[in-house]
């Protein structure tokens, strides 16, 4: 998890305008630290991070790397898309804030 959270990193952090990023995930990573270093280094860097944690992981975890509490949900695998559309949803109101420094 925290090689994806470093590639939208990398990729996004000579943009100037708002970014964001999605994690769908069963809340299992390889390397936990690693991946609460990579959201905190993702978050530094202006990404918010939306989080869709499927049925039973471990959403406690997950809400770590959310950017705000808000942004955390958890769905059933049957319904993930619908979840997916209700977070994509967020993205309009999050990327037309000012922004951060």
């Amino acid at each position: 998890m925290h090689l994806g959270i470093d590639a939208a990193i990398e990729h996004l952090q000579s943009l100037s305008r708002r970014k964001a990023v999605c994690i769908v995930s069963d809340g299992v990573p390889d390397d936990k630290a690693a991946t609460l270093q990579s959201a905190a280094k993702a978050k530094r860097h202006g990404i918010e991070i939306l989080i869709i944690g499927i049925e039973g992981a471990d959403m406690i975890f997950l809400s770590q790397l959310a950017t705000r509490r808000d942004l955390s949900k958890t769905a059933t695998q049957m319904a993930l898309p619908s979840a997916m559309r209700e977070s994509a949803k967020l993205l309009p109101p999050i990327l037309a804030l000012p922004k951060r420094d």
